[in-house]
């Protein structure tokens, strides 16, 4: 038998604000784990990371709604 080339074509839609917020969730969960086990150095960091990225992603998603209204 002889080889067969195809083409695929597909069509992807990539919301940055979703994964924006799982790397929120990633940090806080993160967080979460490390004050469970009394490991406080450089939590402060990390929480200040996962801010910084809850800011991000609000304006993402006000950004993707306000695309989708308009």
């Amino acid at each position: 038998m002889g080889k067969i080339k195809v083409r695929l074509k597909a069509h992807r839609r990539i919301y940055i604000h979703n994964d924006i917020g799982n790397a929120v969730f990633y940090f806080k969960k993160r967080v979460d784990e490390r004050v469970a086990k009394d490991d406080r150095e450089g939590v402060g960091l990390e929480i200040i990371a996962g801010l910084t990225l809850l800011a991000f992603e609000v304006e993402a998603k006000f950004n993707f709604l306000g695309y989708k209204l308009d």
